[in-house]
């Protein structure tokens, strides 16, 4: 072997241990890591719940005129959409919380009202309340309180303070009409009537923030007796505890608060909500009274 050639095998030699020890130290070019492939796990299709643990739906936002009419879709008449459905809006505005001017107004009422310091009393009023709360599309908390007055009224603020008089209260004949009551201003703050009405009317007043018009109120009867049903009460006590309101003996001018002058339904409204109930799917039975609204009534009276 010539020197040529033993120079050519030492360098293949050389190559050769080298590579091995490269090999044995883990070196060497790197091999591309290749991720497994993901697996999408689709997501549930939405159950028709009238739980109060659905998700509460983000609100809609519009760049329509505002309308009085701003109930629409064919999810706005269905009990089983509540909490789960958008159905207001008004442009430029958020409405998904407390208005600025609702914690003021609270206090205004507050601070110029007599309320009930029966613990007995208020207990059930915010039981029954929150209890239809549960079962709306309110996104805000609420906070139920007796007014200590013999006069009829009763209204809900944005920051979820509803108000209602011992008067209206004894007016009605059984649990179910009252939370007809409450869950009619529960529908009202729900829709941001009282907003939608200042904003139009550039009034920051009481008055503005609780007196409707007709199409409101219509629109408070729907939503409220989709409540009443989700809640599991007779659904028709809305249009009955009207009649019993106006049969009471105390429907005067004295004892109605100006505010509250277009809460009994009229004819048409009553056949509207007949209609609506009509479509819902039937039930066997549903919560007409319960022994503690009797006991209420007693203690009111005293």
């Amino acid at each position: 072997m010539n020197i040529t050639s033993r120079t050519c095998a030492l360098c293949l030699m050389f190559f050769v241990l080298g590579e091995a020890r490269a090999l044995a130290q883990g070196g060497g070019a790197e091999k591309p890591k290749v991720s497994p492939p993901q697996i999408s796990t689709p997501k549930p299709a939405p159950k028709h719940s009238n739980s109060s643990s659905t998700p509460r739906s983000t609100p809609r936002t519009s760049t329509s005129q505002p309308s009085d009419a701003d109930v629409a879709g064919p999810n706005s008449e269905d009990p089983a959409f509540i909490g789960r459905r958008s159905l207001f809006s008004y442009p430029g505005t958020d409405l998904s919380g407390e208005h600025p001017l609702a914690r003021s107004l609270s206090v205004e009422v507050l601070s110029r009202n007599t309320f009930t310091d029966d613990s007995v009393v208020n207990e059930y009023m915010n039981r029954v309340g929150q209890n239809i709360v549960l079962h709306s599309d309110a996104r805000v908390p609420f906070t139920i309180k007796v007014i200590d007055s013999t006069s009829m009224n009763a209204f809900a603020l944005p920051d979820g303070y509803l108000f209602i008089t011992v008067g209206l209260i004894l007016s009605v004949n059984n649990e179910a009409e009252l939370a007809g009551l409450i869950a009619h201003q529960i529908a009202h703050c729900v829709a941001h009537h009282g907003i939608v009405n200042s904003l139009k009317t550039g009034s920051k007043s009481l008055e503005a923030f609780t007196t409707f018009n007709r199409t409101a109120e219509e629109q408070a009867d729907k939503l409220a007796v989709q409540y009443l049903y989700a809640t599991g009460y007779d659904p028709g006590a809305l249009a009955s505890g009207s009649g019993a309101i106006l049969n009471s003996g105390q429907w005067k001018a004295e004892n109605v608060a100006a505010s509250f002058t277009g809460h009994p339904l009229t004819t048409d409204r009553i056949v509207a909500v007949r209609e609506l109930v009509g479509r819902f799917p039937r039930r066997e039975q549903y919560v007409i009274n319960t022994p503690d609204f009797f006991d209420i009534k007693r203690r009111l009276t005293k």
